[in-house]
């Protein structure tokens, strides 16, 4: 077993060094791809191993989560910021569960009749667990109102009853029929009000709708009798005027509503529409009318949310329009407001309710990537202050043994999970060297969480394949070659046309102002190196180098400034002395699409150097660095794919023992080669070189030293500098003589 400690661990890869060339350091198997020994990993399968007990790689992260779910004041919702597949989602809701189950449920709500302005619904708040029983105490209420009140009324009781009263003189001489039927009406249905509002005196928004309730009753008492209403109680409203059904009123419309122990809610939506987040109020034709009620309140997630969490994607959120915008107010005012006036989808406006806001009590936790982070704190000037705790998510972690054993309880947590079979060690180990080629450093793995669970699972399919019950090594490696196999017709296709003659590149042999470079393309999820021949004109003249795909707008800014930077190198190394007397014209040949990054900076410089030196360049060996205006190549992006590509290539068009690539030296840690690439450095049929400067990239392409300059400033007459400053100087007599006569 490999050291537990956090120090990163060796390479365990036996190699073969090639020959050393001149000016750049040869890489052996061990520098370009990294290897897991199986007998380092401390079990024998992965059903040996317990789930992870933390999250990988993401201390940081959940650290930021504690603190914001343990702040209470206003503001501390939570921005997860990370790249999908790190585990950000499941963290978070993890987390958030945890916490809401260790909070009291909240407050219900519902949505009542308002009497004064039927259009403003009045909210009611009521103990968790409660808002159904209202309403069902409502409903029966009518009920028992609906049998009670014909009763008082019916003719023969109703008749004894004004004998009575007539009886008692003068203290009803004033009443006349229409107050004797409201009293009447006031005397059935008290004592059922009386019952059920002495149950509800503690909630003042209940007891003041009940009251309410009561009054229309008896002023309305009428309706209550009339034949529709006898037969149909709670049926709905016509367009016109007050609703001339009595019975609507006794509906009360639960918005959000949870069990007493069912602790606080968590609610993730993963579409937040705007409607979908605050609530909507629906509409129904009638009569060829848009009509609308209290009932056809619509909840949206923050009213489900209220009093607990709420987990929103940041993207989609941006993306449904008004979206981002209604829950930012929401959390500025502190309450949930349906406003549809500015939502086309929403009601007509003859439909259109204003219902009374709801207080908002809420947790939120976007989810985003980082660029997201950074644009609404830029554009939002309140988004910093409702958004206050940034929980960053890594996309790697250090490689020692603690996390190879994570790793591999990662794999043990989905095959028990999702009933896989379980991994033997050599298996787990290819994962763990994917979650290094992931990662793109050799000191690093991957906390791409969700691509790992898919490789598990593809490895799991193809084990099943051949009918075995523990996946093997060999299904880990079929399952990344067909993944790449899934996804590679174009970067096929484009082999072909280079095989065939029909796109151009030499990998053997050598030519002058002429040089392979290494570029990345893309096409949906996959990700390929492809060389570029790249080429350089030097001619006399004062234009000094002109980038033809920057003329043809066919480049980015960044390339751009890395062709610019090619001058502040030239001028600096050979134009001390007087301008520079020359033109130049660089190019990517046959490439019809933008040229991005300064990637190809190396190779341009190179083929202007060769062009000028009328030095010819090795066609073998493919290129990629940045270069600084002193001649230092920097770091890139994509280095194991892009060779890849042109080893590929090479394959395709025939090995020879000689074709290689060369990186910068700063680039040597982001090694990751494919096994297959790998090998073929072992063996010698492939080489890498690591350079740290120009001279060093020189020396390898030409064969020829660089050369020094001495104290003058000239180099050595038969070094490649010393060539390209004797043609510079030509340039300049040129120049300065004229034409020939």
């Amino acid at each position: 077993m490999a050291d537990s400690g956090a120090a990163p661990l060796s390479p365990s890869v036996s190699s073969v060094s090639p020959p050393d060339p001149r000016g750049a350091r040869a890489l052996t198997a061990a520098d370009v791809r990294w290897t897991c020994n199986p007998d380092d990993l401390p079990f024998g399968a992965t059903d040996d191993l317990p789930d992870p007990d933390a999250p990988i790689g993401q201390a940081r992260a959940a650290q930021s989560l504690a603190f914001g779910l343990g702040m209470d004041g206003r503001g501390f919702n939570i921005f997860a910021a990370g790249a999908p597949g790190t585990g950000r989602t499941s963290l978070v809701t993890a987390r958030l569960r945890d916490a809401a189950a260790r909070r009291p449920a909240p407050d219900a709500w519902c949505y009542v009749h308002d009497f004064d302005d039927p259009r403003r619904p009045r909210a009611v708040r009521l103990p968790a667990g409660q808002a159904q029983v209202f309403a069902a105490r409502v409903r029966e209420l009518a009920d028992a109102l609906h049998v009670e009140l014909p009763l008082a009324f019916d003719a023969d009781e109703y008749s004894r009853r004004r004998v009575q009263r007539f009886q008692v003189g003068a203290r009803l001489a004033g009443v006349g029929a229409r107050g004797r039927a409201a009293a009447a009406a006031r005397r059935a249905a008290a004592p059922l009000f009386d019952d059920l509002r002495a149950a509800y005196a503690e909630r003042p928004a209940a007891a003041a709708f009940l009251d309410a309730l009561e009054a229309h009753v008896v002023q309305n008492h009428a309706q209550f009798l009339a034949p529709a209403a006898a037969e149909s109680p709670g049926a709905r409203s016509t367009p016109n005027g007050p609703p001339p059904d009595p019975w609507l009123p006794f509906q009360v419309n639960v918005l959000a509503s949870s069990a007493p122990d069912a602790g606080a809610p968590l609610v993730h939506e993963t579409a937040p529409t705007l409607a979908r987040l605050v609530g909507r109020v629906d509409a129904r034709a009638e009569f060829g009318a848009a009509v609308s009620d209290h009932t056809m309140i619509r909840p949206g997630a923050l009213h489900r949310a209220n009093g607990g969490y709420l987990v929103l994607n940041a993207e989609e959120l941006l993306r449904a329009g008004a979206a981002y915008d209604a829950l930012a107010q929401a959390l500025r005012d502190g309450e949930i407001r349906i406003d549809e006036s500015h939502d086309p989808a929403g009601a007509p406006d003859a439909a259109r309710l204003d219902p009374e806001p709801i207080p908002l009590d809420v947790k939120v936790a976007l989810i985003g990537h980082p660029d997201t982070y950074a644009l609404l704190y830029e554009l939002d000037a309140d988004f910093g202050e409702l958004f206050k705790v940034l929980a960053e998510f890594d996309t790697d972690v250090d490689l020692t043994a603690d996390t190879m054993q994570s790793y591999a309880r990662f794999i043990a947590a989905r095959c028990r999970q999702e009933r896989l079979p379980h991994f033997d060690r050599a298996a787990a180990a290819c994962v763990i060297e994917e979650g290094v080629r992931l990662a793109d450093d050799r000191a690093k793995l991957s906390t791409h969480f969700g691509e790992i669970a898919d490789l598990v699972r593809e490895a799991a399919y193809w084990a099943r394949q051949r009918g075995a019950e523990v996946v093997a090594a060999a299904d880990v490696r079929a399952a990344l070659d067909q993944r790449v196999r899934r996804s590679n017709l174009w970067e096929t296709r484009i082999r072909d046309q280079m095989a065939d003659g029909a796109i151009t590149i030499q990998t053997d042999g050598a030519a002058v102002g002429q040089v392979n470079g290494l570029t990345l393309l893309g096409m949906g999820s996959r990700t390929f190196g492809q060389p570029a021949r790249i080429t350089a004109r030097v001619f006399a003249g004062r234009d000094g180098v002109i980038s033809i795909d920057r003329e043809a707008k066919l480049s980015g800014p960044i390339h751009d400034k890395g062709a610019l930077i090619l001058s502040g190198f030239l001028n600096g190394m050979f134009g001390q002395g007087a301008p520079l007397s020359m033109s130049a014209t660089i190019a990517f040949e046959q490439s019809y699409g933008g040229v991005e990054g300064d990637s190809a900076s190396l190779a341009e410089l190179l083929a202007l150097l060769s062009a000028l030196a009328d030095f010819p360049l090795d066609q073998g060996v493919a290129v990629t660095g940045a270069v600084s205006q002193h001649g230092d190549l920097q770091a890139v992006g994509g280095v194991a794919s892009k060779i890849e590509g042109f080893y590929d290539l090479c394959v395709r068009q025939g090995l020879t023992g000689r074709q290689g690539a060369l990186i910068p030296a700063s680039n040597v840690r982001h090694l990751t080669l494919r096994q297959d690439a790998a090998r073929a450095v072992a063996e010698g049929r492939f080489h890498v070189y690591a350079a740290a400067a120009v001279a060093d990239a020189l020396e390898v392409l030409t064969g020829r030293p660089a050369g020094q300059p001495g104290a003058t400033g000239r180099f050595p007459p038969d070094t490649v500098l010393g060539r390209a400053q004797t043609r510079l100087d030509q340039f300049a007599r040129r120049w300065h003589d004229g034409p020939s006569h």
